[in-house]
């Protein structure tokens, strides 16, 4: 949960550059202040090593947003 729906869609710009970059891109819903985001490789009918390595990084994001939520308090 996001302090607000614009610390929300921080997150989630932060989530779709490492996406992008890992060519890996996950099912993202927003709704308002939640984020929900799924992973999981469709021609591996399941999650992968590179969801796990994706999944890791995007934890990285959100402490990083989590930190400045925090910060600006």
């Amino acid at each position: 949960m996001f302090k607000d729906y614009l610390q929300g869609i921080q997150f989630v710009s932060k989530i779709g550059q490492i996406a992008e970059s890992n060519q890996h891109h996950p099912f993202i819903n927003v709704q308002y202040k939640a984020v929900i985001v799924l992973l999981s490789s469709w021609a591996a009918k399941g999650v992968t090593a590179l969801d796990i390595d994706v999944a890791v990084e995007f934890e990285k994001a959100y402490e990083q947003v989590n930190h400045t939520i925090s910060s600006s308090d």
